[in-house]
């Protein structure tokens, strides 16, 4: 089924500086025809004006789990971008670790194949660290799209300290031309997956699910991801 409707990026921001300017990014995304949604870890909210981010947006943002019998007041997500991703989010995405509501979209945003562009923001001294830069390899294997310039990180001497948001729009506009190319995707595969999908007693098991295997939206960029467009319960 072919849906005329805008294609929904959620913009996932954790704890950092460049949370702050998430309003300009957001009316970019927006201005290329992307229904935005913004989910904010807890220390992300330090950093923003969720307020701010709610009327810009017209969804409400969220930051923690919903109780498992209040509605969903978000649409299923088309593809994500992560901005800024701290040292934590990256190495626990990398590991699975669902301890928060954007980890845990994020996780089933990987395990459906969905677009995922991150821009990790560590220091200079944590992007060196041997399990951070296996947790970046691992990512980038699964499809994840990662914009990282250490030149340019927190605490650099190679640089001036600048978040790549250039690099950002760049990859949002290549996205958003595959998503206007041929977009389809199942509003009850949404419904039955996304609706459970910020509950923390829910966790997905391949004993209740039946996957159907169709063309994705967007091309599967690496060999895990696999071309699922519908989900139907046993």
């Amino acid at each position: 089924m072919i849906s005329q409707a805008r294609p929904v990026l959620y913009v996932i921001a954790c704890g950092g500086r460049p949370a702050g300017q998430l309003p300009e990014f957001v009316r970019f995304a927006q201005g290329q025809d992307w229904d935005v949604c913004v989910i904010v870890t807890p220390d992300g909210t330090k950093f923003l004006d969720v307020g701010q981010l709610a009327e810009l947006t017209g969804h409400p943002v969220r930051v923690h789990f919903k109780h498992p019998d209040e509605p969903d007041v978000l649409p299923p997500p088309d593809a994500f971008v992560i901005a800024p991703a701290t040292f934590n989010t990256i190495n626990k995405l990398a590991g699975g670790i669902s301890d928060t509501l954007a980890l845990g979209l994020v996780n089933e945003a990987v395990g459906l194949g969905l677009p995922i562009i991150a821009a990790p923001w560590p220091s200079v001294q944590l992007a060196r660290h041997p399990v951070f830069q296996r947790s970046i390899a691992a990512l980038r294997d699964w499809g994840v799209t990662v914009i990282l310039d250490p030149a340019h990180l927190p605490a650099s001497t190679e640089g001036p300290v600048i978040f790549p948001w250039e690099a950002l729009r760049a990859e949002l506009i290549k996205l958003r031309g595959a998503a206007g190319a041929v977009r389809v995707r199942s509003s009850w595969l949404a419904s039955l997956v996304y609706r459970h999908r910020s509950c923390r007693w829910w966790k997905p098991a391949s004993a209740r699910w039946t996957a159907v295997r169709t063309s994705p939206p967007w091309p599967a960029p690496s060999k895990y991801r696999r071309p699922i467009s519908s989900v139907a319960r046993t």
